[in-house]
């Protein structure tokens, strides 16, 4: 366990976690606990989303030159980054909560600001990668009206597709908010289940595992398309719904965080 130079508790998992460390301003120490901490969370996430997006970006065009060259190019080839960015902030958070909370709290902090900055990163977070894919989305189709390729969800094409609605389809903004919800979800319900085994164990944290998914799992790409279908709304409309299970899930965080024994450190 460290304290970086701006103060704020950190247990790095990884050595490029740590690397984030080297970039960025000081923070004062008349700022809050919370707001610290959630710059040295959203510090590190902004660092390890620059690498995602690098490969992401470098994937997308090397698969697009290769297909486009032995074959016709039929679907949108970055949709498939959409289920990354889906869950790889699910799998941060989770980190989150299991490096740094003891630390945070041991360190003099309080469990009170730790869920405030958790939070306010998870959400950031999950904010910054839906507005990347929505935007990637729309200069792909952009790139893909200009050859002549159709820019179709892959769920519509082949035998017996399903008439599956691509939010990219509905506008840049109407994307840009699907997007953002569905990865800010992910990014909480990381939290959420990183807390859950943080207090409760790995048997109970594992049961529970239904429920504390779920905010990622209801916006989970056509899934939501045909539970928005089933319920008679449109994928803008069942993605406002969605927040109110968001929220929820924020809430339990919170309440689960602020009254957690803290886990003994192993290091």
């Amino acid at each position: 366990m460290s304290r970086t130079h701006d103060a704020a508790p950190v247990t790095d998992l990884t050595g490029l976690t740590a690397g984030s460390q080297r970039y960025g301003r000081r923070v004062s120490h008349r700022r809050p606990q919370w707001w610290r901490a959630a710059f040295w969370m959203v510090r590190t996430q902004a660092y390890l989303g620059l690498w995602f997006w690098a490969i992401v970006v470098v994937l997308a065009l090397a698969a697009t030159v290769v297909v486009s060259q032995v074959a016709q190019v039929e679907v949108s080839i970055l949709q498939f980054a959409a289920h990354g960015a889906l869950w790889f902030p699910f799998a941060l958070m989770i980190t989150v909560v299991a490096a740094q909370l003891t630390g945070h709290v041991g360190n003099g902090m309080t469990r009170r600001s730790f869920v405030r900055a958790a939070l306010l990163a998870a959400t950031a977070t999950g904010l910054v990668y839906g507005l990347v894919i929505a935007v990637g989305l729309a200069v792909e189709g952009a790139i893909y009206d200009g050859v002549g390729w159709p820019h179709v969800h892959v769920a519509t094409t082949g035998p017996g597709g399903d008439d599956v609605v691509a939010p990219w389809g509905l506008g840049l903004p109407t994307s840009a908010f699907v997007y953002a919800v569905r990865t800010a979800g992910s990014a909480v319900a990381g939290l959420l289940v990183g807390i859950t085994y943080y207090r409760l164990g790995g048997l109970r944290g594992t049961l529970l595992l239904p429920l504390t998914v779920l905010p990622a799992v209801v916006g989970q790409d056509d899934l939501a398309a045909r539970a928005a279908d089933a319920l008679g709304l449109s994928l803008p409309l069942y993605t406002f719904a969605t927040l109110a299970v968001l929220a929820l899930a924020a809430w339990v965080f919170g309440r689960l965080t602020r009254h957690a024994p803290l886990a003994h450190p192993r290091s």
